[in-house]
């Protein structure tokens, strides 16, 4: 995971310039299970973290917040969401909010919103 925090240029690709990003931070059942009951606390990996060791919103925020301070640019949104990809409505209610930023997006560049 800390490799992807930081290598995340896609702002140097010009396809990528003006988008906007959804951040799919998946397996968030494992994350939960590490901080609670291993001993591999965050802190460990991540010397900024000042947060306590076995509190799984702080951690999940924390590591959301890595990610948002990578985005240089205001212009751009970034549309974190923490998924189990074998917890089927999780993945509807993300999916359906990912439509509804797309379609949001598309009208507003289009005037319409």
């Amino acid at each position: 995971m800390k490799a992807s925090i930081y290598s995340a240029k896609s702002s140097t690709i010009p396809f990528f310039r003006d988008a906007s990003f959804v951040l799919l931070l998946n397996k968030f059942d494992l994350f939960r299970e590490k901080i609670l009951y291993s001993q591999r606390h965050l802190r460990l990996y991540f010397p900024d973290y000042k947060g306590p060791d076995k509190d799984v919103d702080r951690g999940a925020l924390f590591i959301q917040h890595k990610f948002v301070l990578r985005n240089k640019d205001s212009r751009k949104v970034l549309y974190p969401h923490f998924t189990t990809a074998t917890d089927t409505a999780n993945v509807q209610v993300v999916f359906q909010s990912i439509m509804e930023m797309v379609i949001s997006e598309n009208l507003g560049q289009v005037t319409l919103l």
